[in-house]
């Protein structure tokens, strides 16, 4: 009727940051039209999450890992967690500060991460094991942001020998029988072939 008015309320959600606009229009008998229009600004949290390691290395030696969170998105990521599992017979020499130890890897509380905030997480640990060395990290925040990446190090088994000779003590005569005893020792990680 004439001077009332009816409110429509409708629901909507955003699969995409940034501006969205928004229009609508009411048509009635005798060609009567009115349109209006708005934006509204989408905010969301954008999380990348990367993960290097160096391409090769050698049983036995320190191995550096580095993992990169950052958001490029228009608003925090709140709860924010970062999370590593160490190659399988690594040992853990040292971690970024703030982690806390699991079972077989660190955790690190974030918090809120703030747009265009980045955050580097370094991990130092010793590869025993040969082959593919898999660190594989993973970031979770509210709003069901779940990320996960992995980097490999191809790691090699190496023969490290090491000769020594034990002469006897004293003088001897000429011509007496003398023991020399001669060790060779394989300080590696792989078998030595054809000594």
């Amino acid at each position: 009727p004439a001077g009332q008015q009816k409110q429509i309320e409708v629901q909507m959600a955003a699969n995409q940051a940034g501006a969205i606009a928004i229009t609508s229009d009411a048509t009635a008998d005798g060609d009567i039209r009115a349109e209006t229009a708005t934006e509204l600004l989408v905010r969301r949290a954008e999380l990348q999450l990367a993960v290097t390691s160096p391409a090769k290395a050698y049983t036995g030696s320190p191995v550096t890992y580095q993992v990169r969170l950052s958001n490029s998105g228009n608003a925090a990521a709140d709860d924010t967690t970062v999370s590593v599992t160490l190659p399988v017979g690594a040992k853990l020499e040292a971690g970024t500060e703030g982690s806390q130890s699991t079972d077989n890897g660190l955790v690190w509380r974030v918090g809120s991460l703030p747009p265009g905030i980045e955050r580097v997480f370094e991990i130092q640990c010793e590869v025993t094991a040969a082959g593919e060395n898999r660190l594989e990290a993973k970031a979770t925040a509210a709003s069901g942001i779940s990320l996960a990446e992995a980097a490999v190090t191809e790691v090699q088994a190496l023969s490290d020998l090491k000769l020594s000779v034990t002469e006897p003590t004293g003088a001897r005569r000429v011509g007496e029988e003398v023991a020399y005893e001669v060790v060779i020792a394989n300080r590696g990680s792989k078998a030595a072939e054809d000594i």
